[in-house]
């Protein structure tokens, strides 16, 4: 009888250390993957906010160049002339 306490003593040990272990790398997965997550989102968030910005910018110079006649420099006049400010 004592052998049969031993053993399950044992077991329960066993038992116990194995599923401690499985819980905390179950946990660290889950955190690893809520950070992924997390980032995910924000990084679309901030490229929502910085494509908003740059088509209010663009909006404003190309109204500013039908008004003035003032053409930007560079890039930004290649944009307005090819009318991609006004694509939805």
């Amino acid at each position: 009888m004592i052998v049969l306490q031993e053993w399950a003593s044992a077991f329960w040990e066993a038992w116990v250390a194995t599923t401690t272990i499985m819980a905390t790398m179950l946990g660290v997965v889950a955190g690893v993957f809520l950070f992924i997550l997390a980032a995910a989102v924000l990084a679309a968030v901030i490229g929502t906010l910085l494509a908003g910005a740059f088509d209010r910018i663009t909006n404003r110079m190309a109204d500013r160049w039908e008004k003035t006649g003032r053409k930007p420099h560079g890039r930004w006049a290649e944009v307005i002339a090819g009318g991609r400010h006004r694509e939805e």
